[in-house]
């Protein structure tokens, strides 16, 4: 699985290509808003290892709903601490918030010391980097839209550890306002082979705006990808005003000059490759 041909993007900035997370959308909402108090906290009591934390924490939104999302808020944090053992299964660890659930500023604070005693103990074992630079953990679940049927939030996930550039994750998830559920991955993944005109119209539109000399024919030459299958996303697809935003994370489809390759498909052009879940949150869109 090599690269055919190198991409250039002098003037790509790697996260300004994903919808930036503190940029929250005004969706048409008749299913009841879920409100949030916005939770921003700064660790650098050590200046070599640092961490952020920002959260959009659910305050009030009904009886289900808040509840549901602050599951999925320190549910995500948790997850940073679950490793996998020799045979690649995984393990939780012992960092889990036992605290006031309904308490935003409690969650990020024990989040963020945690971040902060992960990196602080990382950055004193590297005694390979100059005594000048320092490690930074910046976590962000920002609520990004609000809409009839769902309420989206964008998790960012950046780690700076010495290299040559940081490193950032990107996922999005969808809740459900009839129950608050959790939306599973809302396309169907056994239709990878008939979704490859849609993939490749959304990675051509998102490669396009960054080097024109990028087309049609020549798509595939700047992608990691295998037998020209464009595979679907690791992280789930998203739900947003326009359509379902599918994001690829850096060195999943493309290098790393290419940021995280993201883009919409319409309701309309992704209703047939819904999951049944997905279909009935999406419906109202489609009658738009």
């Amino acid at each position: 699985m090599l690269m055919k041909k190198s991409l250039s993007f002098p003037f790509l900035a790697v996260a300004a290509t994903v919808l930036s997370a503190a940029g929250f959308v005004s969706c048409r909402n008749s299913g009841g808003p879920l409100a949030t108090d916005s939770v921003s906290l700064s660790l650098n009591s050590d200046t070599l290892a640092i961490a952020n934390i920002k959260i959009d924490y659910p305050s009030d939104g009904g009886k289900t709903l808040p509840d549901s999302a602050r599951a999925y808020i320190y549910n995500v944090l948790g997850a940073h601490f679950i490793d996998t053992d020799e045979n690649g299964k995984p393990y939780k660890t012992n960092v889990n918030f036992n605290g006031d659930k309904e308490d935003g500023k409690a969650v990020a604070e024990f989040y963020g010391k945690e971040f902060q005693k992960e990196i602080s103990e990382m950055r004193k074992a590297d005694t390979m980097l100059p005594s000048t630079i320092g490690y930074v953990h910046d976590v962000a679940v920002r609520k990004v839209c609000d809409a009839e049927t769902f309420v989206t939030f964008l998790t960012t996930d950046y780690c700076f550890l010495g290299g040559a550039h940081g490193s950032e994750t990107v996922s999005g998830a969808s809740l459900s306002k009839d129950g608050g559920h959790l939306i599973a991955y809302p396309v169907d993944t056994t239709k990878t082979a008939q979704l490859q005109p849609l993939l490749r119209k959304g990675l051509l539109g998102y490669f396009s705006k960054q080097d024109n000399s990028i087309n049609e024919k020549n798509l595939t030459d700047f992608l990691f990808i295998e037998h020209d299958t464009i595979p679907m996303p690791s992280s789930s697809p998203y739900f947003m005003p326009d359509g379902i935003v599918f994001v690829y994370q850096q060195y999943e489809i493309a290098p790393y000059a290419a940021g995280q390759p993201t883009f919409t498909v319409s309701y309309k052009d992704i209703a047939p490759f819904l999951t049944k879940d997905a279909f009935a949150i999406a419906e109202p869109f489609l009658k738009k």
